[in-house]
């Protein structure tokens, strides 16, 4: 690697870099509100909630690391464009083949990085998110530290705090447990504590009284206590087993035979193998547009907006129809080679369009300077 690859290479870091960060913003902000909804609901401290979005930034970053490529490269090209630096390179009597070489080394890295994130990374992220929700929604003691809300934390049991204080103490408890429909009981305690034991958590109730309604005979009795302990672990254990989706198997189990699946779900198996296989290919394709978009016309004073405009509409346009390949594919499983054509496309057309137009670069730019004939004088 020359030291004019390096230059542009460091032109393109700092473009990148704003892009990856304003955008990777977005899409996490955005992704993350159904984690903040979780948190919420389940009690849950600001810890948990940013531990909780940290599971969703690989996801994210697979979506933003490609476009922020992109608009880097067009950023950077268009600067060095209109500051006449490629201009000179030409000049030098380099291809734009050999111009866009920075670019072929930068999309190169970044399809590097999407790779591991998309088959490393991005699946160990979803499994640990799946895990650490079906956590939080089992952790029944941080769900009932919630003052003044009726919670339900099961059919027919009601849980109310008037008020929760530090370290978990209460004042105002109320618990209707109507499970028995034929002999429901009430308990009211003046303050009480959730705590967290080893065989699950505990309603601890302090000076209170039970009261229990025998339907049957119409018999009402009632129990003054100075302490009661109500057993809030039947209602957080699952014996229900938790499917693993497909986004949360490791690579190597996707790309194997398949399971017993039919219809969509096995379109959904076979479009995740492959999108991970096809996704990180947007890395080269995109930042190979730009350049291409940039460098195959000729020079223009006019500035290089419009080529620019043209490139993020062709990379936009791939990358749309990369996921338009990927719905097709979980309709129908058999149609997986089209997630690697709009990627592929794009890496062939802009080396074609690099390569063609390096021909004969000189002719819609800088002509080259004509040598004196014999008898003439250099000015």
């Amino acid at each position: 690697m020359g030291w004019i690859d390096r230059y542009f290479l460091g032109r393109l870091m700092g473009p990148f870099a704003f892009f990856l960060l304003v955008l990777t913003a977005v899409i996490w902000l955005a992704q993350s509100l159904r984690v903040i909804d979780v948190a919420l609901n389940y009690g849950q401290s600001a810890l948990v909630l940013v531990e909780l979005a940290a599971f969703l930034l690989p996801k994210a970053m697979a979506v933003v690391i490609p476009v922020a490529a992109l608009g880097a490269t067009l950023y950077a090209l268009e600067r060095a464009m209109s500051d006449s630096e490629i201009a000179a390179l030409f000049a030098a009597g380099a291809s734009r083949f050999r111009a866009a070489r920075p670019a072929l080394i930068f999309g190169l890295g970044v399809t590097a990085l999407l790779y591991v994130n998309s088959i490393w990374i991005a699946p160990q992220s979803a499994q640990a998110l799946r895990s650490r929700t079906a956590e939080v929604q089992t952790d029944l003691a941080a769900a009932l530290l919630q003052d003044g809300r009726f919670l339900h934390p099961a059919e027919g049991v009601t849980v109310y705090l008037r008020e929760v204080g530090r370290g978990g103490e209460t004042l105002g408890v109320f618990v209707n447990d109507a499970r028995d429909p034929e002999a429901p009981m009430a308990y009211h305690a003046r303050r009480g504590a959730v705590v967290r034991a080893e065989e699950g958590p505990r309603l601890v109730m302090f000076d209170g009284e039970a009261q229990r309604v025998d339907r049957g005979t119409g018999a009402f009795s009632v129990l003054r206590f100075d302490k009661l302990a109500y057993d809030l672990s039947e209602f957080t254990s699952s014996d229900e087993p938790r499917s693993i989706r497909p986004d949360e198997r490791g690579t190597l189990e996707l790309l194997s035979t398949p399971p017993d699946l039919e219809g969509r779900a096995l379109g959904r198996w076979v479009a995740e193998a492959h999108e991970r296989l096809a996704t990180p290919l947007y890395g080269l394709a995109l930042p190979l547009v730009a350049a291409a978009a940039l460098m195959a016309g000729p020079f223009s004073r006019r500035g290089y907006g419009a080529r620019a405009a043209a490139g993020a509409l062709i990379g936009g346009g791939l990358r749309l129809a990369g996921l338009a390949a990927k719905n097709a594919v979980i309709s129908t499983p058999g149609l997986w080679a089209l997630q690697y054509l709009p990627p592929l496309l794009g890496i062939l057309g802009a080396m074609a369009l690099l390569s063609w137009s390096g021909f004969g670069f000189r002719k819609p730019g800088l002509a080259p300077p004509s040598r004196p004939q014999s008898g003439e004088s250099r000015a």
